[in-house]
């Protein structure tokens, strides 16, 4: 049956309650988006470390499972069992093996697409401040 031109079927309570629906969800991502950017705008040494950290978690993180997955699969342990271990403990041997090796050497650092070592950096800050402070005296840059 049609009403000045419009489908029963189109003009549906249900589909118009749906339609409502979808667009509070629109409206709501939307704020969550816009918001997030004043409000998840922060920084602190946990983050900083876990996002220089990231992309050799990544990169090791695919050999350390096979490996120790190589190693379990013939135990007698429950499925279970044998997850929690292998998450557990691939966790644990990525994150020494990129605290205590790959953060150490620069060779290791820059295969691994990160930084130079911030030790040089401030030392090279320090001589800087230095150097200002020498000509500052002088009355170079008084």
């Amino acid at each position: 049956m049609v009403y000045e031109g419009i489908s029963s079927a189109r003009f549906c309570p249900r589909n118009f309650l749906l339609c409502g629906t979808y667009h509070k969800l629109l409206e709501l991502a939307i704020m969550y988006l816009f918001s997030s950017r004043k409000y998840l705008s922060f920084s602190n040494s946990f983050l900083k470390y876990t996002s220089e950290a990231s992309m050799p978690f990544y990169v090791l993180h695919q050999p350390i499972i096979v490996f120790l997955s190589f190693f379990i699969r013939e135990l007698s342990w429950s499925i279970p069992a044998k997850l929690l271990f292998l998450i557990l403990t691939s966790f644990i041997l990525i994150m020494v093996c990129y605290h205590f090796v790959i953060r150490c050497l620069n060779i290791l650092r820059f295969l691994f697409g990160m930084k130079g070592n911030k030790l040089v950096i401030q030392r090279d800050h320090a001589q800087t401040n230095y150097a200002k402070y020498k000509y500052s005296t002088n009355g170079w840059f008084s």
